[in-house]
């Protein structure tokens, strides 16, 4: 269960989870290293993040 206050969640828990599984799997241990994937242009990390507009 989700306990944070609605009004002010910009990311689910699904998508923490997801982030943080592919990260690891890309062979980013660190989590400093996902804002750097945020950057990435591959839109493949885009359309598995769930981004509306993977080409941007």
């Amino acid at each position: 269960m989700d306990y944070r206050n609605p009004d002010q969640i910009e990311h689910t828990v699904e998508s923490l989870i997801k982030q943080r599984v592919m990260g690891l799997a890309l062979g980013y241990e660190d989590l400093n290293n996902h804002d750097g994937l945020r950057q990435d242009p591959d839109p493949l990390l885009a359309l598995l993040s769930d981004v509306a507009d993977p080409m941007g």
